[in-house]
């Protein structure tokens, strides 16, 4: 009889494994389809550079840059008037004021429009552009004095 208890209890054990390891199959399965399953894909609209928006772009660092060879003119017109030297000690403040000057300049709708570069962009390509093109008419200038 006690066999027959014992048969039983494996038996009963068997299924339960084989019941137990269906179900994790069946759950791995699951995991496995619904990760590889291939999903609808969301067209997502990205909004494309037109080239209209890069020739815009274009032309106003164009207008920047004529904006800072002014500004940098008028700087130095007193300079070659008395023809004194430039004091390249003082550069830093006058690209700040220079690139200030330039950004308050800009329409503050150029700023709202969809261009190609942000306004802290913008405002980070002034004061590139300020800096290196005063350095380099500073160094001409104080070569010809």
């Amino acid at each position: 009889m006690a066999a027959y208890i014992l048969f039983g209890l494996c038996v009963f054990v068997t299924l339960l494994m084989g019941i137990g390891t269906a179900g994790l199959i069946w759950i791995v399965l699951d995991i496995y389809e619904s990760f590889f399953r291939k999903k609808p894909v969301q067209k997502q609209t990205k909004e494309s550079v037109s080239m209209d928006t890069m020739n815009l772009t274009s032309q106003i660092q164009g207008a920047i840059n004529d904006m800072i060879a002014f500004r940098v003119a008028k700087m130095l017109l007193p300079y070659s008037s008395t023809e004194k030297r430039y004091d390249l000690r003082t550069i830093d403040k006058d690209v700040q004021k220079i690139a200030e000057e330039v950004f308050k300049g800009i329409n503050p709708m150029v700023y709202n429009m969809n261009l190609f570069f942000t306004k802290e962009y913008l405002m980070e390509y002034i004061v590139n552009a300020t800096s290196s093109y005063l350095i380099k008419t500073v160094t001409e200038f104080n070569k010809n004095i």
